[in-house]
């Protein structure tokens, strides 16, 4: 989607995708990441793109709340 504003047209990346969760999802996704899930096996947990639990693991490895893995967020 192009959107403009007083700046210039802009693109908005990912619209199509729903990065709301509940905070249950958010308590599931840390307990299944802290026994080692992998990306694919949330995704299909929660019935949502791989794309979407990425962001919620980048968004939550930002804050703190989840810890690192090898070859993964540093």
């Amino acid at each position: 989607m192009i959107a403009r504003n007083k700046y210039a047209s802009t693109y908005i990346c990912c619209e199509n995708y729903d990065f709301l969760w509940s905070e249950e999802e958010v308590f599931d996704f840390e307990c299944q990441w802290n026994e080692g899930k992998t990306l694919e096996e949330m995704a299909e947990y929660f019935n949502r793109p791989q794309i979407e639990v990425l962001f919620l693991a980048l968004d939550r490895a930002e804050l703190g709340k989840i810890n690192p893995r090898k070859g993964w967020i540093q």
